[in-house]
Parts: structure tokens; C-alpha cells; sequence
């Protein structure tokens, strides 16, 4: 299950066993949804650490929404596959 508990659990249980130290922790590169905004709120209590400065949004999830918005946000009924290609397309050309 893709709880922010969960998440939280995993992340902090690998990295308690490999031993890595709080000034070895650098980045997590997370979407922003919420499950992700209480583990990394909870991960940096744990290990005490800035999230604003170690959070990277992942970047192609960040087109994928910005895309998704310029392409659908006025008419999402206009972008329907069915309705834009021809069902022969070979007869088109």
C-alpha cells in the first residue's frame, strides 16, 4: 500500500540498515502527491533535515501535468482519440 506511513516506514527502515548518517542524506526525488508530502514531512523529523532543500520534484512528472493541463484544461472532450483519428487512416493519406 502506497500510504505515506508506509512510505515513511520503508524509506527510514533501509536507511537505518545501511547505515547511513543524517549528513549523508541528501536528496529524494518524490511527485508532489500526498502520500508523498507526509513521508517526507515525517522522514525530515526522523533525520532533521530541511524538506524544502532536499525535496526534488520529479521533473517528468511536472510535464506531464503541465501538458496534461495546457492540452485538457479548456475542452477535454476535444482531445478523445476516437474522435481525432480516422478509423482508415490509410484512406486518409
Amino acid at each position: 500500500m502506497h500510504a505515506g506511513i508506509n512510505i515513511t516506514e520503508g524509506v527510514i527502515a533501509v536507511i537505518k540498515d545501511f547505515g547511513i548518517k543524517n549528513e549523508q542524506i541528501r536528496y529524494f526525488m518524490l511527485d508532489n502527491a500526498t502520500n508523498n508530502n507526509m513521508a517526507i514531512t515525517a522522514i525530515t523529523k526522523e533525520f532533521n533535515f530541511n524538506p524544502i532543500k532536499r525535496w526534488l520534484r520529479c521533473s517528468g512528472y511536472i510535464i506531464n501535468i503541465i501538458t496534461y493541463h495546457l492540452l485538457y484544461s479548456y475542452n477535454p472532450d476535444l482531445f478523445k482519440a476516437e474522435d481525432i483519428v480516422p478509423k482508415d487512416i490509410k484512406a486518409q493519406l
